[in-house]
């Protein structure tokens, strides 16, 4: 019985770091992204800043789309753009995101989620996963995100505050310990 909780708490501790926010180099990802400090369900701004374009210097591409409509696209980073700031309102209820305060250009629904997608080099694709690396920088929750190596790639790699990606919920852990609870009580019997 004493082996099984250990089992258990070994099992529970793994999950939970499998789970958590990785802050590992080049941390893989391909889920939403979620704006920060939203203060009220006010206007919100989020400043991008292209950092490096690293194989294609003449065609940085990077946009954000709704993440329930990936067709969906705003392009922050452009050749002739590459410091963007992106206003987030919610206006009667639904988000929107554009260059302007209040600006109505993509909408993003009920919820303030997005996707991020980089241009393709060639071909006028794009890649939609992604891999971000977390910033040390005082007070400010930043990334620098760039597209895949090893798929086709534009090169561009881009500094991202006040968004972070969408965090798993905390509904995993408390699956983890139900099913540890399960497991000690069937042990009893």
């Amino acid at each position: 019985m004493r082996k099984m909780r250990w089992l258990a708490m070994i099992a529970l501790v793994l999950l939970a770091a499998a789970f958590r926010p990785c802050s590992a180099s080049a941390y893989t990802y391909g889920g939403a992204w979620i704006p920060n400090d939203l203060n009220n369900a006010q206007d919100d701004v989020l400043t991008f800043a292209l950092v490096l374009v690293a194989q294609d210097a003449q065609n940085p591409r990077m946009a954000f789309y709704d993440w329930g409509n990936p067709g969906s696209a705003l392009w922050v980073i452009t050749p002739t753009n590459t410091r963007r700031t992106v206003n987030f309102s919610n206006i009667g209820g639904t988000w929107y995101m554009g260059f302007t305060p209040n600006a109505m250009t993509v909408s993003l629904g009920a919820t303030p989620d997005f996707g991020i997608k980089f241009g393709m080099l060639s071909g006028g694709g794009v890649v939609t996963n992604l891999q971000y690396d977390v910033l040390p920088l005082a007070g400010v929750d930043a990334y620098l995100v760039s597209d895949i190596v090893g798929q086709p790639s534009s090169g561009t790699m881009v500094m991202i505050h006040d968004a972070s990606p969408v965090p798993v919920p905390a509904s995993v852990l408390l699956l983890g310990s139900g099913l540890f609870g399960l497991l000690s009580l069937r042990r009893r019997k």
